[in-house]
């Protein structure tokens, strides 16, 4: 899943790098929450792609946590939530990479370690790689959720699911709904792909901001 992601690129920087207009700012965030207002990339009643604010999440009563921040590809079409969606809210989620937790074996089982991942093109803070992941969204409530997919092997080992990043062909494809589940279904990314380190334990608090929540703890090697 995806929980927590970076976006430290302003709003010009995202609207060149995506063709689009921006009409939102952008505040550099390093440790990106669900709940948030964010920046996402998608087409308005004329085709021209622009970049607006939504908050990250759908509200689900039904759900015991309350809020829905991810869709799995593979099943999008058959939820009823979600499959109404595809042919009125898919969106592109702009995000420079994203953390999560690998759970601890052995006694400590319950202590979990934080990892950035991010796709290896371009550097974590650089627009060329600024990684565009698939998404949702609900233009009645203003929200939207992120598209995750299977992880390569190695990316894994720290969890099985991870966002769907989509190259510039498959983003335009989204957008103009020409995508469907032939390419959701293709195989996850290669981990050579990949990027991921550990970082430090700051990153745990969704208060916590700044771009030394990217840094390696001084014990922790570096994995890309």
């Amino acid at each position: 899943m995806c929980g927590r992601y970076v976006l430290a690129t302003g709003a010009a920087q995202l609207a060149a790098a995506f063709g689009a207009e921006a009409s939102v700012d952008v505040r550099p965030n390093w440790n990106v929450p669900p709940s948030t207002t964010v920046p996402i990339v998608l087409r308005d009643g004329s085709g021209s792609r622009v970049l607006v604010g939504a908050i990250w999440g759908f509200e689900a009563p039904w759900s015991d946590r309350g809020l829905v921040i991810n869709a799995r590809s593979e099943t999008v079409t058959e939820k009823r939530m979600f499959a109404a969606l595809l042919g009125r809210g898919r969106c592109v989620v702009p995000m420079d990479g994203y953390y999560e937790w690998r759970r601890s074996a052995g006694p400590s089982a319950k202590s979990k370690t934080p990892f950035f991942i991010r796709p290896r093109a371009g550097g974590p803070l650089d627009v060329s790689g600024t990684g565009a992941a698939l998404g949702l969204h609900d233009p009645a409530t203003g929200r939207m959720v992120v598209l995750t997919r299977s992880a390569p092997p190695l990316v894994s080992a720290i969890h099985d699911r991870m966002p769907f990043f989509a190259g510039a062909d498959l983003v335009e494809g989204w957008l103009n709904g020409g995508a469907g589940p032939p390419e959701l279904a293709a195989p996850p990314p290669a981990d050579d792909s990949m990027a991921w380190w550990e970082v430090g334990s700051a990153v745990n608090s969704s208060r916590s901001s700044g771009p030394g929540l990217l840094d390696p703890p001084a014990a922790a090697g570096l994995f890309d």
